[in-house]
């Protein structure tokens, strides 16, 4: 969706290359089909490809906005980039925290292009194109929560990692202020990190209950196949198979819980103190990442103003809803001048749909795949689109910048519904919405 006007002259300005908007995460984004001459003229950026990703375009953006810098854009801890705060108070605004330039596109932001760049820099943040979040243990465990769900990377932090981590905290405090969305599927330790909250072994049990199980068998000598054995049985069953390790939850590394604790072996004796050491260790592992994503945050929205916020409440209010009412968007919404039976068709439509397509409506109408907590700062509105001959043999239209759907005069349900998926399912660039 497009809209007229201009953007803000105080945020930054990201550019993205005709290609992003269908990319497959990963691969190298393309300059500007007429040149980099355009586009530097429109972004005031310097002739060269830019960045894999959008996240890297909007963390060089911020770079190249301290006076003096440019980026050099390695991403390692060599690279000189790494080390230098990035200027993340300059995304502390109260409506767009940046301007979105296509380049190449014939888009226009006046939030609809910034929203969809919001949506797309999170389904890169939960590709694996880049390497700040992984799956959790549950993931791979039945019966057990938070299995879709995403945890911090827990490798050792390099400085560059913690300037994205920063970069991310920063869009969550970017969201909280402007009422965007970002729909990012973090287990509930993430959000409870962040918050500064001090986490537990029930916490933990939704990204790992294999390791919560374990642990509390081992201290409460109740192995479900021989509980409270004694001291000869207990040191059979553990010791040839446990020691003073622990795997890291992304399983790519174990480290030692004591100077030479691979050759320590779990006893009876020594339980306690192996269930206290390994506990200790997973719970606090990402301790350095949720710093640097509190960091980021705190640039941009201050860390007192969410003491009385509780991790699901944060999460809500960052990822917006997705069990949206059908109804509640009806009673606010604004029909000028449209068909009252295609509008009818809509509703019912709109009804019957899945929670995915209903995400996929919202990002075709309105640049967001959720729905903001609370009433929508904009109406939704419908209206007619003039057609020359059926209106059943053409597509709806949006206008993403201002939650706009330009509505044919459909004459069965069946067309609306018809026309209405495929735009959404098949429309994923701005010119075409």
């Amino acid at each position: 969706g497009t809209g007229g006007g201009g953007s803000p002259a105080g945020p930054p300005t990201l550019s993205r290359s005709p290609s992003a908007s269908a990319i497959t995460v990963g691969d190298s984004l393309s300059p500007s089909p007429a040149g980099d001459a355009a586009g530097d003229a429109a972004t005031g950026q310097r002739g060269e490809d830019p960045p894999a990703t959008l996240f890297e375009q909007l963390l060089r953006g911020l770079a190249e906005e301290e006076p003096g810098r440019s980026w050099t854009g390695s991403g390692t801890d060599d690279d000189d980039d790494a080390a230098t705060p990035l200027p993340l108070a300059r995304l502390a605004h109260n409506s767009k925290a940046f301007a979105v330039i296509l380049v190449g596109e014939g888009a226009s932001d006046v939030g609809g292009p910034y929203r969809q760049v919001l949506e797309d820099i999170v389904s890169e943040l939960q590709s694996g194109a880049l390497p700040l979040l992984v799956p959790t243990p549950n993931a791979s465990q039945s019966l057990a929560l938070d299995r879709g769900k995403l945890m911090l990377n827990p490798a050792p932090l390099s400085a560059a990692a913690a300037r994205r981590l920063e970069l991310l905290g920063a869009l969550i405090g970017v969201t909280l202020r402007t009422r965007a969305t970002l729909p990012l599927e973090l287990a509930n330790i993430v959000w409870a990190a962040v918050l500064g909250e001090v986490l537990t072994l029930r916490a933990y049990a939704r990204v790992d209950k294999a390791f919560v199980e374990l642990v509390e068998q081992v201290r409460d000598n109740s192995h479900p196949a021989c509980p409270d054995m004694d001291e000869a049985a207990f040191d059979a069953v553990y010791g040839d198979c446990v020691a003073f390790t622990m795997h890291r939850s992304d399983g790519l590394a174990s480290v030692e819980l004591l100077p030479g604790g691979a050759t320590v072996p779990l006893t009876y004796a020594t339980r306690a103190d192996w269930c206290d050491r390994a506990s200790a260790y997973r719970l606090h592992e990402c301790d350095a990442q949720a710093a640097a994503v509190r960091a980021g945050l705190a640039e941009v929205v201050p860390l007192e103003a969410l003491v009385l916020c509780s991790a699901d409440e944060i999460e809500r209010l960052v990822c917006g809803e997705t069990d949206w009412s059908v109804d509640v968007l009806r009673a606010r919404a604004e029909v000028r001048a449209a068909d009252p039976r295609a509008v009818a068709f809509l509703w019912e439509v709109l009804r019957e749909m899945s929670r995915d397509e209903r995400e996929l409506f919202l990002l075709f109408v309105w640049g967001r795949s959720r729905m903001p907590v609370g009433e929508p700062a904009h109406r939704f509105v419908v209206d007619t689109q003039h057609v020359r001959g059926d209106p059943d043999q053409h597509l709806p239209l949006a206008a993403t910048c201002f939650f706009q759907l330009h509505l044919p005069s459909y004459t069965t349900k069946e067309a609306c519904r018809e026309k209405l998926l495929y735009a959404i399912q098949n429309c994923r660039e701005m010119d075409l919405a």
